[in-house]
């Protein structure tokens, strides 16, 4: 399946899903001004990439995200729980206690495994 590449600016996140590679990354800003039409294509990618029973490790570095991202990002991790042995990984700025307390939220949401961490990499 083709590789999923979307340049992230100051309102949508860099998007990188390589199946070949085994890289599932959101990271940077998530607030799109249509969250819905700008996710579209992104779930419809992993729907159609987990029909074949793949595994994903879905890693977010966001530094910010809004209330419609985050139900994007919630209807993603539904695609996942479809896969085999999908799980996510959440990593967070050291002092960015905002992203490690929306990371433990989304851990008690979310049935699939969940990592959460500070970031070794730098944010865009």
């Amino acid at each position: 399946m083709h590789k999923l590449f979307l340049g992230g600016n100051n309102s949508t996140p860099e998007i990188l899903f390589d199946g070949e590679a085994n890289i599932f990354e959101i990271k940077g800003m998530s607030r799109p001004e249509n969250a819905t039409k700008f996710y579209a294509p992104i779930l419809e990618w992993m729907d159609e990439y987990l029909k074949d029973g793949e595994s994903v490790n879905l890693v977010f570095k966001i530094v910010y995200f809004n209330t419609a991202s985050s139900k994007l990002f919630l209807h993603l991790a539904k695609i996942l729980e479809r896969g085999t042995d999908c799980e996510i990984t959440w990593l967070y700025e050291k002092e960015d206690e905002d992203m490690m307390e929306a990371g433990l939220e989304f851990k008690e949401i979310i049935s699939l495994p969940f990592k959460l961490g500070e970031s070794k990499t730098e944010f865009i």
